[in-house]
């Protein structure tokens, strides 16, 4: 994915009517003081319309600008996520068991650290297609509202896992950012940082 900052109401100007839009809810995992984190890596539940999404992440490398993940995600049961909140299991020893259905190299020791849910924040997302630049490509216009109450605007270039070349996609995104009149300002912050910068934890303290 490619991070810009961006004009949010100049965009929704421009782009018109999303194709969808929808309110999620990110709950982290991780120890209370963040130690997952440390490592840049990421477990995150995410709650939409009802649904329930596990996905860990690895640390970001990044390419021509573009962010690059490994990213492991499976559905949770509504009786699973009401299980793991409230106590009734625990949130390692379930985690380790889906991300082994799935092959993931995600650290299995950092699973078997004391685990919990750390604290949510919401995004507002409108999803806006971006035919132009392929099938796959969209372009995410998120409201999120973090843990201190501070709202932050972004956009998000989602590519798919069918680009070949990084750097011309980086290129051509940029091309077209240009011609909506909006300044070129990718960043390489996400959504789990500002998380924890919120709770004044982003070093795990």
């Amino acid at each position: 994915e490619i991070a810009c900052h961006a004009d949010y109401d100049a965009l929704r100007a421009i782009l018109g009517e999303p194709l969808c839009a929808f309110e999620q809810a990110n709950h982290y995992v991780d120890t209370a003081r963040g130690e997952i984190n440390k490592q840049r890596h990421l477990l995150r539940f995410r709650v939409k319309n009802g649904q329930v999404r596990l996905t860990a992440k690895s640390p970001i490398a990044a390419d021509s600008g573009v962010m690059i993940r490994n990213e492991w995600e499976c559905d949770v049961a509504p009786l699973v996520w009401s299980s793991l909140r409230c106590g009734e299991l625990s949130w390692g020893p379930w985690i380790c068991t889906a991300l082994a259905a799935m092959s993931s190299s995600f650290p299995r020791h950092l699973l078997q650290l004391p685990l919990q849910n750390v604290g949510a924040m919401v995004t507002r997302r409108a999803v806006h297609p971006l035919l132009q630049l392929g099938v796959g490509v969209e372009l995410h216009l998120d409201s999120t509202t973090l843990p201190d109450g501070k709202t932050v605007f972004e956009a998000e270039i989602e590519l798919g896992d069918e680009v070949d070349d990084l750097a011309a996609m980086a290129h051509r995104v940029r091309s077209l950012w240009e011609s909506w009149g909006q300044t070129w300002q990718p960043t390489t912050t996400t959504k789990q940082e500002r998380f924890w910068r919120a709770l004044n934890l982003e070093n795990g303290e």
